[in-house]
């Protein structure tokens, strides 16, 4: 077999979205949705939901929906950090993974570290 008959096929015929943390500020989501899903409807939304959680300062959800043109692809968003992310398609009844975005580098923890001098 010749390296240049190894060739990734486009699709896998599995209906998915996985999100992945790039940076602080940004993620990568990729989905594939089925033939029979995307030809049953006109317009397709990824959707970012931003879910409660104690590690970020910042109130309130945090939602942004991105029109899809393609049943398979990618893209690079920018979130918050810091936020617990997860992404849906809901006509397609997709949900990725939650992702917890970092903080950026310098970023003052959550958490104190408490150091004590013990006494001999």
């Amino acid at each position: 077999m010749k390296k240049t008959d190894l060739v990734l096929p486009e699709s896998y015929g599995v209906n998915r979205l996985i999100i992945l943390p790039c940076d602080a500020k940004n993620l990568f989501a990729f989905w594939e949705i089925s033939e029979e899903i995307w030809s049953g409807h006109e317009q397709f939304f990824l959707i970012l939901n931003r879910l409660p959680d104690s590690h970020t300062e910042i109130e309130g959800p945090f939602i942004n929906q991105v029109p899809l043109h393609a049943r398979t692809g990618s893209l690079y968003l920018k979130v918050p950090s810091g936020a617990s992310i997860c992404a849906e398609i809901t006509i397609a009844g997709l949900t990725s993974n939650t992702v917890l975005m970092p903080r950026p580098f310098g970023a003052r923890p959550e958490v104190q570290l408490h150091v004590y001098a013990l006494s001999p």
